[in-house]
C-alpha cells in the first residue's frame, strides 16, 4: 500500500524547468499554463504537457460576453462560452 502511495505522488508531481512551461488539461480542456518550478497535477484527472516558454505564451484564451436570442418558438435563451486557441489535447 506504501508503494502504490509513492508511485501516485511521483506521478503527480512534475518538475518544470526555466526554458520550460506546463500546460494542464483537466478532462481535455486547458486548464492553465504552469512553471518553472515543481507542479503538482491530479493524477487521473489533469494531464500536464511540457511545451517551451515562448510558446506557452502564444496560448489565448477568451471569454465571449454573453447574449440573449430569440428562437423561431417565441423562446428567450441566453449563451456564452469560453474560446481557447493555439492549443488543444491531442489523444
Amino acid at each position: 500500500m506504501l508503494t502504490a502511495l509513492g508511485a501516485l505522488a511521483a506521478s503527480s508531481l512534475h518538475v518544470v524547468w526555466a526554458d520550460q512551461r506546463l500546460v494542464v488539461f483537466r478532462h481535455g480542456v486547458l486548464t492553465a499554463v504552469q512553471g518553472p518550478g515543481l507542479v503538482f497535477v491530479l493524477p487521473g484527472v489533469e494531464r500536464g504537457v511540457r511545451v517551451p516558454a515562448g510558446h506557452a505564451e502564444q496560448l489565448t484564451t477568451r471569454s465571449v460576453p454573453r447574449k440573449r436570442s430569440t428562437t423561431s418558438g417565441g423562446r428567450h435563451d441566453h449563451f456564452g462560452f469560453r474560446a481557447t486557441g493555439g492549443c488543444h489535447e491531442s489523444t
